[in-house]
């Protein structure tokens, strides 16, 4: 015969509408004949978790029941050898409206939609039946000095500590969830629609490749539709290269998933209120599927990853993985009452950082020199730009709106690059050799380069999108030939500190 107790509590955040819940179970299994002298088995375990958007207190008192009952439910079904199955189960909680919904249950859905208690009674009464518990929930005195104590109230007061230090862990988590030097391979990049020039599309695609290089998960954002867009382009060609999913290397996050229905994802709700708390805002409001609270929803998405899969588990943050490492914005400078009053996903999420203790860098200069990237930016791509970008437009200078170079050397340029492209998947060969090859090629046309260029051509043969090899040989063509000497400009060379040339290696992934 199996008799189970269960003694559990809740701690309420009232303004964050967050609950702490706690609760020991205990299993004592008395042999059926116990004249025979055989030992009494007993098992003690522990639970706690929390859960967000509670609108009162007595919801979290009710889930700690619940989730009790859960623990059983999963133990039951993942040891073959365990059996609960027709057991009496005693509950001790200090909420006297949790035992009275309880026994006072109606199966008919109740009018309000956001009544959680009535789904987690209904749970409750789902779990009885499918295991054929007897199930009696007992009011126990709450905060009894544990001198004047008995068992029961002991153990209540032991899950009231807990179920608080549920509570408070997953707070601190949230506002800082590196705090104990956890270490994430994730990182969060905001990028504007449209380049304004191809050289801020270049340091795009280069910052891309770099993090995805480096193993980084990308949380990645742009405002509209992100199909064909230079950075994700980046990164569809180092997962080809690297054979790699590319749902492996970035997440794209412009997904509007309902906030307020499932569970699992009231969690994104939680920064929301803490940034009314810390605005003396009224925390009582409950949320609406509107945009501004959508947008708010996803920017806390983008900065702490995708929800467990199941609201009972261990991890107080309540996340797959931990949260991004750093955020780098490379969008258009906010207004100043998007801080105030944020209203787009941007808006929001500088917002919430101004809680939550990780790293914002703005513009391509800081994350570049945070990702310590030696490859220069070109002032024209800097975040200040945008401070008076209206509407980017790809200037008529860039490669992207120069037509076809001329037809001799495209053929040769094509040719250099399709035939080393075998040796580019495989790692045989790097952007930087197929670089100089280019400018070797260029020089045995008859041009002149300047040596002291060659390291901008190998970033940007490292950058350049390369989904249609013909415009990305005509990019690289064009970068060389703006790059070059004019006809009766002064030999660059001379202007030039000397600097000791490299041998250059004859290229083995050339046709003759």
């Amino acid at each position: 015969m199996t008799h189970i107790k269960i003694v559990c509590d809740a701690s309420y955040d009232h303004n964050l509408w967050f609950s702490g819940y706690a609760g020991i179970i205990n299993i004592k299994k008395t042999p059926a004949d116990s004249s025979k002298g055989l030992p009494v088995d007993t098992q003690t375990f522990t639970y706690q978790g929390v859960a967000a958007e509670q609108s009162k207190s007595q919801e979290g008192e009710t889930l700690a029941v619940l989730a009790g009952l859960r623990q059983l439910a999963q133990r039951q079904r993942r040891e073959s050898g365990e059996t609960y199955i027709g057991c009496t189960i005693d509950i001790y909680t200090d909420c006297q409206g949790s035992r009275d919904r309880f026994y006072n249950f109606t199966p008919r859905p109740p009018l309000n939609r956001n009544d959680a208690e009535y789904y987690y009674i209904k749970e409750v009464y789902d779990l009885i039946a499918k295991y054929d518990w007897r199930v009696k929930i007992h009011h126990v005195d709450a905060h009894i000095p544990d001198l004047h104590a008995n068992v029961i109230q002991k153990l209540n007061n032991k899950v009231d500590e807990r179920a608080n230090n549920a509570r408070t862990k997953a707070i601190k988590m949230m506002l800082n969830p590196h705090e104990h030097g956890e270490v994430s391979n994730r990182v969060a990049v905001l990028v504007p629609k449209d380049p304004i020039n191809i050289n801020e599309r270049n340091a795009w695609s280069r910052l891309a490749y770099h993090l995805a290089e480096k193993g980084k998960k990308i949380h990645f954002y742009t405002d509209g539709d992100h199909e064909n867009h230079p950075f994700l382009l980046a990164l569809e060609d180092f997962s080809l290269m690297h054979r790699e999913e590319l749902s492996a290397i970035v997440k794209i996050c412009n997904y509007t998933p309902d906030f307020l229905s499932d569970p699992l994802n009231k969690r994104e709700l939680t920064i929301i209120r803490h940034h009314m708390k810390m605005r003396n805002f009224d925390t009582s409001v409950e949320f609406t599927n509107s945009e501004v609270h959508l947008r708010a929803a996803l920017a806390s998405r983008i900065i702490f990853g995708d929800p467990t899969p199941s609201i009972v588990h261990s991890n107080f943050s309540g996340r797959k993985h931990s949260a991004v490492d750093a955020v780098y914005d490379l969008m258009d400078v906010l207004k100043p009452d998007e801080h105030r009053f944020p209203n787009s996903v941007q808006g929001w999420l500088h917002t919430f950082l101004t809680y939550v203790n990780i790293p914002l860098e703005e513009g391509l200069r800081a994350a570049f020199k945070r990702e310590r990237l030696k490859a220069v930016v070109s002032p024209e791509t800097t975040f200040s730009t945008r401070e008076e970008a209206k509407t980017p437009v790809g200037p008529k200078g860039s490669t992207d709106y120069i037509p076809y170079a001329d037809e001799e050397l495209l053929s040769a340029f094509l040719e250099i690059y399709e035939t080393n492209i075998p040796a580019l998947k495989n790692r045989e060969l790097t952007y930087n050799q197929l670089a100089r090859i280019f400018l070797l090629e260029y020089r045995e046309h008859g041009h002149t380069f300047p040596t002291y260029a060659e390291a901008s051509i190998e970033r940007f043969v490292y950058a350049a999108p390369k989904k249609d090899p013909k415009k990305f040989v005509n990019r690289v063509l064009k970068q060389i030939r703006k790059l070059s000497p004019k006809p009766n400009d002064p030999s660059p060379e001379a202007m030039m500190p000397r600097r000791q040339t490299p041998v250059k290696k004859k290229p083995l992934f050339r046709k003759s």
